[in-house]
């Protein structure tokens, strides 16, 4: 019928979607992505539009192609012509994606900053009862920081059970330094604290026996990374959890991570770390989402400004219902960290720190599944070395996607 149709109007778009759903169905995969890429070339129209980017994945995904699958059911969410159709072509996205062997996804922020060196929010350094003026690049300097990210998961294997993937990501991390902080510190440059870094890892998943709804993973990661463009260090991670739910509301967590760090830049700043965590997710009466969560973490090294011991408590709170059309999530965090000795200090040094920040997801303007968030964070360190006293706030805009 499509074919006789076609006869008649070789660029009818919608017969060409009919055409393509009825070639997939025959098995006809090829035929069927053919047909669809000319029901997408000849759409006048959002309605058009739409059949044809439905019509494409059905094709890619019954010929294997569910990476490409995804993109052009991301289109079908741009062409929707109303919200129910929005909705089918989120759900088929959601059934793609959990069947696909590749997910690749991006990250990228802008956020400026009144402290993107992480430096002191103190001038003087008082050294053994002596004053010391700080440098004006040691001090906190103002700017921009973009931070781009991208990662790439492909599963090795999948049973009922477990799954093992293979992840490769990166990160880049730029910075543009402010007309004050030039003239504060006119050597500082912003690519003085730019940072890079690779990594490659095994994931694994599964379903521990005898536990009930309790899900264990293992992470094996190697990396390396580059600080204002010169090699850091090369690090390997272990990270283990296992999460438990105890009622439909209420789940507790566990971890442990194991680290070693060796520092190209100088090797007696390498370092042991472990890390273990604790912690607990609940919904509330409004099913907005809490979380809790308490992690110790030792950080062994030669150099006493690496070596530490570092206690941090966080609260996280994601509200279900929209406040203002955006999706409003604030997290809160507390640490000390102590560090036995201190060149600046017979006493060692101890750090004190708090922060909190409030982003605010905006899922109506959407495009492609891809929404703008807007962050405001702040943080305050108190440390009993002037030169470790630290503040800093920020606004930052980011694209992510929302599935």
């Amino acid at each position: 019928m499509a074919e006789a149709l076609l006869a008649r109007d070789p660029e009818d778009s919608g017969v060409l979607a009919l055409k393509s759903r009825a070639e997939r169905d025959l098995g006809l995969n090829d035929a069927a992505v053919g047909s669809a890429r000319g029901a997408w070339a000849a759409a006048d129209n959002a309605g058009q539009r739409y059949d044809a980017a439905m019509a494409m994945p059905q094709g890619l995904a019954s010929d294997g192609q569910k990476f490409r699958a995804q993109f052009w059911l991301r289109r079908a969410m741009q062409a929707a012509p109303d919200p129910a159709a929005k909705k089918v072509a989120e759900r088929d996205f959601a059934y793609v994606r959990t069947r696909s062997r590749l997910w690749l996804r991006f990250d990228a922020s802008i956020r400026p900053s009144n402290n993107v060196n992480n430096g002191s929010s103190s001038d003087i350094l008082w050294f053994y009862g002596l004053p010391l003026v700080l440098s004006g690049d040691a001090q906190a300097l103002s700017g921009t920081e973009g931070t781009f990210g991208a990662s790439l998961r492909y599963r090795l294997a999948e049973t009922e059970v477990a799954k093992t993937d293979l992840t490769v990501s990166a990160l880049g991390r730029r910075v543009a330094l402010s007309g004050e902080a030039k003239a504060q510190a006119p050597g500082a440059r912003g690519s003085d604290y730019a940072y890079t870094a690779l990594e490659v890892g095994l994931d694994r998943t599964w379903r521990p026996a005898g536990l009930p709804g309790a899900e264990a993973r293992a992470t094996l990661t190697l990396g390396h990374d580059w600080y204002a463009g010169d090699p850091m260090s090369n690090y390997l991670r272990l990270e283990t959890s296992l999460s438990k739910p105890v009622t439909p509301k209420l789940a507790f967590s566990g971890s442990l991570a194991l680290e070693r760090q060796d520092r190209l830049d100088s090797a007696i700043r390498s370092a042991d770390i472990w890390t273990l965590g604790f912690g607990m997710t609940t919904l509330t009466g409004a099913k907005d989402r809490i979380g809790l969560g308490l992690s110790f973490r030792d950080t062994a090294s030669d150099s006493p400004e690496i070596d530490h011991q570092r206690l941090r408590l966080d609260l996280d709170w994601t509200r279900r219902e929209p406040v203002m059309g955006a999706r409003l999530a604030l997290g809160l965090w507390a640490e000390m960290k102590d560090y036995s000795l201190s060149r600046y200090s017979p006493d060692g040094r101890l750090d004190e720190g708090v922060g909190a920040e409030l982003s605010l997801a905006f899922e109506k303007v959407d495009y492609m599944g891809f929404i703008p968030v807007v962050t405001l964070s702040g943080s305050r360190t108190r440390s009993n070395i002037s030169l470790y006293d630290s503040q800093s706030l920020g606004v930052g805009f980011s694209i992510r996607s929302k599935f």
